[in-house]
């Protein structure tokens, strides 16, 4: 199990960097940063972790989740996954899912949710 854990860890510290989505954070003048700290809603780390991990157009479940995602800083380990699920669809954010055969459940973000998720972003 120490070994699976490792290659999972490994695996993870080769995530691809191209697949990382970031914008702009600071406004040009203090009116309009005001305004954008004022409307802008706030995740927390682990929120924003899989925020990143699904508008990327990766899918997410449980185990990998409970492994770590790596972001741009550091490596942030989900222990309750559909909670943070529960917590980004109560912000507003569209997420949608699959549950499988075998009771696991599988999120991510289709075409139209990621357009849709666009004012999260940044």
């Amino acid at each position: 199990m120490k070994d699976l854990f490792q290659n999972m860890t490994s695996l993870f510290n080769e995530f691809d960097e191209a697949t990382q989505f970031s914008t702009h954070k600071k406004e040009n003048n203090a009116e309009s940063q005001a305004n954008l700290e004022k409307h802008k809603v706030k995740f927390n780390r682990q929120m924003q972790a899989v925020f990143d991990h699904l508008i990327s157009g990766a899918e997410l479940d449980s185990l990998t989740a409970m492994l770590g995602l790596k972001t741009n800083q550091y490596t942030v380990c989900i222990g309750h996954l559909p909670r943070r699920i529960l917590d980004l669809k109560e912000k507003g954010v569209r997420i949608s899912s699959v549950q499988h055969k075998n009771g696991t459940k599988t999120w991510f973000m289709t075409e139209e949710d990621r357009a849709a998720n666009q004012k999260y972003c940044g």
